[in-house]
């Protein structure tokens, strides 16, 4: 069984996307690895809740831009994530991703 350190292996960061998000290897980079998708927070306790969800695909759709961070500019893209968790499929905004 994979443990949490695996799942780390091939999971890819926010950082990572905005960088790679508008180059022309970006959907073979990402195909069948994991993002973490942040779902709202707990009712109770009000701690953030995530999911881990494996990368589909990529579906072009309305543009977002990620907001300018140190040392790098606004970037503008039409990539949405398509994500499942288990037998559901959902697309998000890499905004979404943690």
């Amino acid at each position: 069984e994979a443990e949490q350190e695996d799942y780390a292996k091939v999971s890819i960061p926010r950082r990572r996307l905005i960088r790679w998000c508008n180059e022309p290897y970006f959907v073979n980079a990402i195909k069948n690895h994991f993002v973490r998708i942040g779902i709202g927070r707990d009712n109770k306790t009000q701690k953030a809740c995530y999911r881990l969800c494996k990368i589909d695909g990529i579906v072009e759709k309305d543009a977002y831009t990620f907001p300018a961070s140190e040392g790098q500019s606004a970037v503008t893209t039409d990539k949405w994530l398509l994500v499942s968790f288990g037998k559901q499929k959902r697309e998000f905004k890499m905004l979404t991703v943690s």
